[in-house]
């Protein structure tokens, strides 16, 4: 099957009919997940990668390198600001990510082609795109906008908090309808499929996973500090002020010659300001961070807001990365990974830990060593083992007018 960017929105027919006939499944998304730059890229890849083996996959979503053997149908995501977005009460971020004729575009092209199921990679996305009748769908809840957004509003102040406030308040009306309107929901935590589930709805669990080197690569007795991040996100940006102007001085006071490398996307704009202080280096967007974990000694994870799983986190441990976490970032971390992860919100108390970590090379490399003992279950492969299952089931509904029970295969 060839790649195909139809602008002009057609798709290709479906396969012909038979017992062996793959899945024809749609996916919505507003994200240009290949090359994978963030953690939403990197989640929308990793779930896209387990179906493409199974199924025909058809992407609704934004130009991007999309692997040869999925077909996609691109839209336009000039990201609308009107002022009727931010008054609707509907979700902001989907009405603002698709405008008004590519939102009936989509929803035209599905209902024009027979799909045996349609994903939505975001809730919001599913609030202004609805499925048509008899088409069972699965939204992603890679976050939950209504705690996500109040997150974000707790760390603003004063005016800046409004627009996240209100956004909270206007999820709590549609993200609900959402997830009783799909035929199966899935969630990134236990925590997460708790809340969805308080909705009385179908919740599948696919937790945050990452690429996991074979062997992994000691950390060097010099080696830095690593944050890495997206640095056009308010609360990465945020968590990396505090940790530059907070706790870094603490570190510096302590080991003179200890560096701070900052590197993600867009984090050489989100910080233009850190290359003065004493040992912090900005990198900015690479290609990949395999290198630059490599050279690392300690991962640090400084975020205090925001919502869903940091994919971040996950990547430090599939490289076998000691962590230092604030408490919200360590609610991200595995539970058999715990002891390889030290918390504290307070940047005193953060800097001794990554002093410690730095100073004591034996020490990070026993933790390295536990790290690695269950690595492999950081792996993608492994958090989408029952993906396929769980999706043919829910095309079994299609045809059905209202979600059903959905039996959720075993972990």
């Amino acid at each position: 099957m060839k790649n195909t960017s139809h602008a002009a929105g057609k798709v290709r027919p479906r396969e012909p009919g038979g017992p062996d006939r793959r899945l024809r499944v749609a996916v919505v998304t507003a994200e240009s997940t290949w090359p994978i730059r963030t953690g939403g890229h990197a989640r929308v890849a990793g779930i896209l990668t387990a179906l493409k083996s199974h199924c025909e996959l058809v992407i609704f979503g934004p130009k991007a390198d999309t692997p040869p053997d999925i077909e996609h149908v691109e839209v336009r995501v000039p990201f609308d600001r009107t002022v009727g977005n931010y008054l609707s009460l509907g979700p902001r971020l989907g009405r603002s990510a698709f405008k008004r004729n590519e939102r009936r575009r989509i929803a035209g092209l599905l209902a024009q082609n027979s799909f045996d199921v349609v994903i939505y990679t975001h809730s919001y996305l599913a609030a202004v795109i609805p499925a048509p009748v008899g088409t069972p769908s699965i939204v992603d809840f890679p976050n939950i906008e209504i705690d996500r957004q109040k997150s974000i509003a707790s760390t603003r102040r004063s005016a800046t908090a409004v627009l996240p406030w209100i956004e909270s308040w206007k999820a709590r009306i549609w993200e609900p309808r959402v997830v009783r309107r799909a035929h199966a929901n899935i969630a990134v935590s236990d925590a997460d499929a708790d809340r969805i589930a308080q909705w009385n709805a179908t919740t599948l669990l696919i937790p945050n996973a990452t690429h996991v080197p074979p062997n992994y690569v000691r950390s060097p007795e010099d080696g830095y500090v690593i944050y890495a991040c997206n640095g056009d996100y308010p609360p990465n940006k945020d968590a990396g002020d505090w940790l530059i102007n907070s706790v870094w001085p603490h570190v510096i006071s302590e080991l003179p010659h200890a560096r701070l490398v900052i590197v993600g996307r867009n984090t050489d704009k989100a910080f233009s300001y850190a290359p003065h202080r004493t040992g912090v280096r900005v990198v900015g967007t690479v290609d990949t961070l395999t290198p630059w974990l490599h050279d690392s000694a300690v991962a640090v994870a400084p975020v205090t807001a925001g919502g869903g799983s940091q994919l971040k986190i996950l990547e430090f441990l599939a490289h076998r990365r000691c962590v230092v976490a604030t408490e919200y970032s360590y609610r991200s971390v595995p539970e058999i990974f715990a002891d390889g992860v030290e918390r504290t919100n307070d940047a005193v108390h953060y800097a001794r830990s990554i002093v410690g970590l730095l100073s004591d090379v034996d020490r990070r490399h026993k933790c390295e060593s536990e790290i690695d003992a269950h690595a492999a279950t950081l792996d993608w492969e492994y958090a989408t083992r029952t993906l396929m299952q769980d999706v043919a089931r829910v095309a079994s509904l299609r045809g059905s007018a209202e979600p059903r029970e959905v039996e959720r295969s075993p972990r």
